[in-house]
């Protein structure tokens, strides 16, 4: 090792002042151990000055080194001093530049990973898009698709072998379209899981609307999407629910000249007779349908499952005695019908209702017998308690007791022997009987006879009641468009589709497509009889003219907001709001009311006790006319699981009924 002195000069004689003095003597292994450990104490120390700042490094140059350590490691130079640093910096430089380039390194490392991945998805998505191609040609293969069209832009929808059928489609919301497009038949509340849409389909390619995209075809506004449309025919489908899963239903549309009827075909057995008995409309044989048998041609009347109830009237039990009936009444039709225009002119007020959108006058037409003269006896009371005028009624008995009661009540009625002197007295002892059939003919004698005395008709059943005069709504303005109106009966049986009309209470627009259509109705007597049914009749002429004839049919559709309810809305607890309303809430009331969907007319008064509506006492022995009519109802309870105008705790509910109280 070499030291630097600056205490003295050395001892000797040499002429030499500051010389660096080097010991020639040999050293132990001690002093070499420890040279050695001092020199790397004192490189450590030098890096650790290093780091400091310039006075740090300043004032350690003016260490007086009088230690043992500075004979051995005497303090460096200023330059020795900047070369470290420079060298220091140099290191930190180089470590940073390969802390840098490992981060690079491993960024590259990820990377490539993520590519590695992304080669393994593409490759799995090349082999899925392979698959699809290949289900593309066979589909193509099927037909069920076509190839591309000759401009080679899009794929067209449908094939060309059916391009002069459809060419494209659209998708609109169903309520959207019903308001723009009201065939006037009650629709139900739609469902969701392909129920909410109405399917458009483009016959031409002129009839596809501007904006119509051929990405999105779903949900275009109703307006736009038929801009084009110079025809439009509506076609109404059974949605595929719950209630329908088993009916694997197929629809052809066939290349040929226009048809306004749907042709049906069913797999069933061969039929021997299409004829009806008496009471055969209540059998039913349960479902027919299978895949065994072929495809047989079938009827309107045919349920999903293959029932049939409604056949061609019998010959010796229906049209021969209706047409003893008919014949009396054609025979003495002209005499009847001037009988008819004398009596309305003097015992009926007629109301001064002609406006330029009415221009004829309207009557409440009604028709009863000895059996539901209580019905109609509870009718006037009910009215006259409300304060409502009646005296545009007019009655057209069936017998002369129902004759006297119109008399005593003051209602003016009509009654002619010759042409009601076979129909039986007694009330129907349930729906569908002989004497429910033979009421149901009467109503359509009276209706055809006011619409040939020239003036419009309301007409309604006996078990109907008013809270406000129906005519208000029926003659307004914003419904001159109809020809009828209906009252909604709510069944949605096969032989009542589309409108399921009540029979038991609509408006007739005198015009000369109702005066035919009544005229056509009125030779219907034995279909009317053998189906013991009014309704079912008149549906199958109803669909037949409004197709035939372009005859305008609205039915108020049921529903807690309906203006003119009936037994639907009362039997199901979907609809007791509206009853609720009445009682419960802000005692509001619809038009009518209206007892329908109930066996018979003993039942029809207990629901009206029970409703706070029956304004009898229990028995009319001992009083007549007017003088019957209570003051306060007579309220009873009768059953815990329909509306009441007050709470019926007690009252009774079928045996297993778990359904909700009103109260």
């Amino acid at each position: 090792m070499f030291s630097k002195s600056h205490a003295s000069p050395p001892p000797s004689g040499n002429n030499s002042i500051g010389r660096i003095s080097l010991q020639k003597r040999p050293r132990s292994s001690l002093e070499r151990s420890s040279i050695t450990l001092v020199g790397a104490l004192a490189y450590v120390f030098g890096v650790i000055t290093g780091v400091l700042s310039r006075q740090s490094m300043t004032a350690s140059l003016s260490v007086q080194w009088d230690s043992p350590v500075a004979q051995f490691c005497p303090p460096p130079s200023p330059m020795k001093w900047k070369k470290i640093n420079v060298t220091m910096e140099e290191n930190r430089r180089i470590e940073e530049e390969q802390d840098q380039k490992l981060k690079e390194r491993q960024g590259l490392e990820k990377q490539v990973q993520c590519i590695h991945q992304l080669q393994n998805q593409t490759v799995a998505l090349e082999k899925q898009l392979e698959e699809l191609r290949e289900q593309i040609q066979n589909l193509q293969k099927a037909s069920i698709i076509p190839t591309s069209n000759q401009k080679g832009n899009d794929l067209p929808l449908f094939p060309e072998t059916v391009n002069q059928l459809v060419v494209d489609y659209a998708t609109v919301p169903r309520n959207d379209f019903n308001e723009l497009m009201d065939i006037g038949v009650p629709y139900d509340e739609t469902t969701p899981g392909g129920g909410e849409d109405v399917l458009l389909l483009y016959t031409t390619p002129g009839a596809v609307p501007a904006v119509h995209s051929k990405i999105n075809r779903s949900g275009l506004n109703a307006t736009t999407a038929m801009e084009n449309c110079n025809v439009v025919k509506v076609i109404l489908q059974d949605r595929h629910d719950r209630r329908r899963m088993g009916v694997k239903q197929c629809i052809a549309i066939v290349p040929n000249w226009d048809s306004f009827y749907v042709h049906n075909f069913q797999r069933l057995p061969k039929q021997e007779s299409q004829m009806n008995l008496p009471g055969e409309y209540l059998k039913a044989p349960g479902h027919v349908v299978d895949a065994k048998f072929p495809l047989r041609y079938t009827s309107r009347n045919h349920e999903d499952n293959g029932n049939y109830f409604e056949k061609v009237p019998r010959v010796e039990w229906f049209t021969r005695p209706f047409y003893r009936v008919l014949s009396g009444y054609l025979q003495n039709f002209d005499r009847v019908l001037e009988e008819v225009r004398t009596f309305i002119q003097n015992n009926v007020t007629i109301q001064s209702n002609v406006t330029t959108t009415n221009k004829k006058q309207t009557l409440v037409v009604m028709t009863v017998n000895k059996g539901q003269s209580l019905l109609f006896h509870n009718f006037v009371c009910h009215s006259r308690k409300l304060g409502l005028d009646l005296s545009h009624i007019i009655m057209f008995a069936t017998d002369k007791v129902a004759l006297e009661l119109c008399r005593d009540l003051g209602i003016p009625a009509f009654y002619d022997e010759s042409i009601y002197g076979e129909f039986p007295e007694e009330s129907a002892r349930e729906y569908g009987d002989y004497t429910f059939g033979k009421m149901m003919l009467a109503k359509v004698i009276c209706v055809h006879l006011v619409l040939y005395s020239n003036y419009n008709v309301l007409f309604e059943d006996v078990d109907v009641l008013w809270f406000k005069n129906p005519l208000e709504i029926l003659e307004s303005p914003e419904l001159e468009e109809w020809d009828m109106i209906f009252q909604d009966d709510g069944s949605r049986q096969t032989r009542f589709r589309p409108y399921s009309p009540n029979s038991g209470f609509y408006f007739v627009r005198n015009n000369e497509i109702t005066r035919f259509f009544f005229s056509t109705f009125l030779r219907m007597g034995d279909v009317i009889d053998s189906d013991h049914s009014h309704q079912s009749a008149l549906t199958s002429l109803i669909n037949e003219f409004a197709s035939w004839k372009g005859l305008r049919v609205k039915v108020y559709p049921h529903g807690p907001n309906n203006p003119f309810p009936g037994g639907v809305e009362f039997h199901r607890p979907a609809s007791w709001d509206l009853f609720r309303r009445m009682f419960q809430d802000n005692n509001t009331y619809p038009y009518i009311f209206h007892m329908s969907w109930t066996l018979n007319m003993d039942d029809k008064i207990k629901h009206y006790q029970q409703l706070g509506m029956w304004y009898l006492p229990n028995t009319t022995e001992s009083c007549s006319g007017l003088d019957c009519c209570l003051e306060e109802p007579n309220f009873v309870c009768h059953y815990g699981d329909k509306p009441s105008m007050f709470p019926c705790p007690d009252a009774p509910v079928p045996v297993g009924y778990t359904g909700e109280r009103f109260w």
